[in-house]
């Protein structure tokens, strides 16, 4: 049977930050510790931290009401610059390239059953699909932009292209 540390908000807010270096907000709703943080560390690397202080769920309710209870939820949110659709599986505690962030868009319009081309000559990237817009894509468009970067998308929205900012 797993042993789970019973923390407080306060504890786990303090070893979040630690951990990842960022700014977290922890707050406990019954059983539950809600836990958000904008761009950052992936969500994946926040719950497997947070998934040390959950209740085991296979322990009985006799144990749950004579120990307590507690379960962690993260919820990464995005700021303007960065959207999920971009930056989903990137740490953004450091800037993602435009590489990887035009890979994690693919990976979302494959998912949405999309069919599209990725192109990268020279630092220009390109994301095409030969008859559907592309999902999304003016959001997309406006968090490059953001970022730095010069973005042109066609006029049937069939096409993104991105140039990288040049430091």
């Amino acid at each position: 049977m797993k042993e789970v540390e019973i923390i407080n908000s306060r504890e786990l807010k303090q070893r979040l930050e630690k951990h990842f270096g960022i700014k977290f907000s922890v707050r406990r709703q019954n059983i539950t510790f809600c836990v958000m943080w904008v761009d950052g560390p992936t969500w994946v690397n926040v719950y497997k931290f947070v998934s040390k202080y959950n209740d085991n769920a296979d322990d009985d309710l006799s144990t749950d009401l004579v120990v307590g209870c507690q379960y962690a939820v993260p919820m990464r949110k995005y700021s303007r610059k960065y959207c999920s659709m971009l930056n989903e599986y990137n740490d953004l505690r450091s800037r993602p390239t435009v590489t990887s962030q035009m890979k994690n868009y693919m990976d979302y319009l494959i998912k949405s059953s999309l069919k599209v081309s990725y192109y990268n000559d020279k630092g220009v990237h390109i994301i095409e699909s030969t008859n559907i817009n592309l999902y999304n894509i003016n959001i997309v468009a406006d968090c490059l932009e953001r970022q730095g970067h010069i973005v042109e998308v066609s006029d049937n929205n069939t096409k993104l292209t991105v140039r990288e900012e040049i430091e």
